[in-house]
């Protein structure tokens, strides 16, 4: 990694820095989002961050992004032996609300909760737009009940938001 100021910032830890961008990407606009979606910060002259992807990120109520791959991605690590998959969805909603294919079988409403609980911590540092911070923003479905692509079988944040729209206007209608 490409240090900045002789030390990687602590809120950069785990991010890569891609030095090699500088030279393919002719205009500065060009650097926050390439034409394949991808996105990146510039933390020093001449070096980048990714982002990660423009469609890993949801634009709540109040028009602020939320990064959901960080939300996903801890999800993951901290509730591997009781998640198989999981997707953030939310966009255009006052927070996130995670849908999870449980690994084990378990009485949903005790996993949403064994989920708030594990990821806790790390919802504390988030803002507050980011945060699932209630069972009720935690949705269990049965295992391939998520809608995949053919390729790579990844999730499509999309179809999701439209498949489960009742039920998410029902989660903040409460």
């Amino acid at each position: 990694l490409q240090s900045y100021n002789g030390r990687i910032p602590t809120n950069l830890c785990g991010s890569f820095v891609l030095r090699t961008c500088a030279a393919r990407i002719s205009h500065h606009s060009a650097i926050r989002r390439s034409t394949r979606g991808d996105l990146f910060v510039e933390v020093a002259p001449g070096a980048y961050v990714s982002r990660g992807r423009n469609d890993d990120w949801i634009k709540s109520s109040t028009a602020l992004r939320c990064d959901t791959k960080a939300i996903e991605d801890n999800v993951r690590a901290t509730c591997g032996d009781l998640v198989a998959e999981c997707i953030v969805v939310g966009n255009g909603r006052p927070s996130p609300v995670v849908f999870v294919e449980a690994l084990v079988a378990m009485d949903a409403e005790k996993l949403r909760r064994e989920i708030v609980r594990r990821t806790r911590q790390f919802h504390a540092r988030r803002y507050v737009h980011e945060r699932i911070t209630s069972a009720r923003m935690v949705v269990v479905v049965g295992r391939g009940t998520l809608p995949r692509t053919a390729t790579k079988g990844n999730i499509r944040r999309r179809v999701v938001e439209d498949m489960f729209k009742v039920q998410l206007d029902a989660i903040f209608a409460s």
